[in-house]
C-alpha cells in the first residue's frame, strides 16, 4: 500500500513474526500487536511472505 512495514506493525511485532515463524491466522494472532483489524487486513499477506522464507 505505499507505506513501509513498521509504519503498519511495530519492529517489535516484525521480529517476533520472524522468530515464530506463524503458518495460520491462529499463529499469527497470538503475537503481540497484530489486533483484529490488523490481523484481518494484512494477516494472509504477512503468512505468505512468512512462508516465502
Amino acid at each position: 500500500k505505499g507505506v513501509p512495514a513498521y509504519v503498519i506493525l511495530h519492529d517489535a511485532t516484525l521480529r517476533e513474526i520472524a522468530a515464530r515463524r506463524p503458518a495460520t491466522l491462529a499463529e499469527l494472532g497470538e503475537i503481540s500487536g497484530l489486533g483484529t483489524k490488523k490481523l484481518e487486513a494484512y494477516g494472509e499477506a504477512v503468512l505468505g511472505v512468512v512462508a516465502e522464507g
